[in-house]
């Protein structure tokens, strides 16, 4: 006759008079329990649990170094000879205020062309470099230096360029009370020569700011000193 196998916990079975130390018996014969039976909770083989998702590493974000154009100044020097950066800085040079518009500057070169009969195709090549106009945008200030000195540099017919000098506003200010004291950062810095070509009175309407429209032809390769972060 076939044996009846069943799950049956330590404490209700012998086995040859020996206790099992496991805390599951292993599987006896009914024939060979000495009490009652009692059931075991059914157990069941854990699974191997999933490897929990690990995202990956997030990248360190971006310097934000962006600015805006609220700070920014322009001056105008003399009419010094200036090409370096220490010739640039060893001029005297006044703020123009009342700034609205900067405008831009920049070389663009004029496009070269040049047509091979063997091909048919087009090489380009820069050709001369024009640094542009810079055309500036100030509310009407006849009581400020910087706008009186661009006024006396449009009647100036002579030669030689005025230097002008632009910052932007991404220095730092520094702190001399630190511990230790920090020191400032210049902010980037333009410089460059140019002849003051137009000085116009723009009124407008009745609601309307007066304003001077200033074009500065520029005249030699810009000079740029980034800051130094």
């Amino acid at each position: 006759m076939r044996s009846m196998w069943r799950w049956t916990s330590v404490t209700s079975l012998s086995t040859k008079g020996a206790r099992c130390r496991s805390g599951l018996s292993r599987r006896t014969p009914t024939a060979n329990r000495t009490v009652g039976p009692t059931w075991a909770p059914l157990r069941y083989a854990s699974s191997p649990l999933p490897e929990l998702y690990q995202p990956e590493p997030l990248e360190e974000p971006m310097a934000d170094n962006l600015n805006t154009a609220a700070g920014c100044r322009i001056s105008i020097g003399t009419k010094k000879p200036s090409a370096t950066k220490t010739e640039y800085e060893a001029d005297v040079y006044v703020e123009v205020g009342e700034v609205e518009d900067l405008g831009e500057f920049g070389d663009t070169f004029s496009n070269v062309n040049f047509t091979a009969l063997s091909n048919g195709r087009v090489r380009k090549y820069k050709g001369t470099a024009d640094a542009g106009d810079m055309t500036l945008t100030v509310g009407l200030d006849n009581g400020d230096a910087g706008q009186l000195a661009l006024k006396n540099a449009h009647a100036d017919r002579s030669k030689g360029n005025y230097n002008i000098r632009i910052t932007l506003n991404d220095g730092l200010p520094g702190d001399p009370t630190a511990e230790p004291p920090v020191p400032a950062v210049p902010p980037t810095t333009f410089y460059f020569g140019a002849k003051v070509m137009n000085n116009t009175v723009a009124a407008g309407s009745a609601d309307n700011v007066v304003r001077r429209n200033v074009t500065l032809g520029i005249n030699t390769e810009i000079l740029e000193i980034p800051v130094a972060i």
